[in-house]
């Protein structure tokens, strides 16, 4: 597994979040321990489908408000058919 993927299960699964959005810290209190504090207060704004980042890297977020995120509707599709 990988962070990327724990926030969308987590997410999905009601975990984190409200349903609509997760915060930055939500995701610093979750997986704190498990991954370094730096990665984890990065991962959401990295991973902004807006920014530009290499073709292989796997955007899923969508900023909102400072500190907050939607994760991608094609994302959440896909999670939800199996994929």
């Amino acid at each position: 597994m990988s962070l990327r993927t724990d926030i969308i299960d987590d997410f999905m699964d009601g975990k984190i979040g409200d349903g609509k959005v997760v915060t930055r810290q939500e995701v610093i209190d979750r997986y704190r321990g498990n991954y370094s504090d730096k990665y984890l207060s990065v991962i959401l704004s990295n991973s902004e489908v807006s920014r530009n980042h290499s073709l292989t890297y796997n955007s899923f977020t969508m900023r909102v408000g400072e500190g907050v995120y939607k994760i991608h509707p094609e994302i959440v599709g896909k999670r939800d058919v199996g994929e």
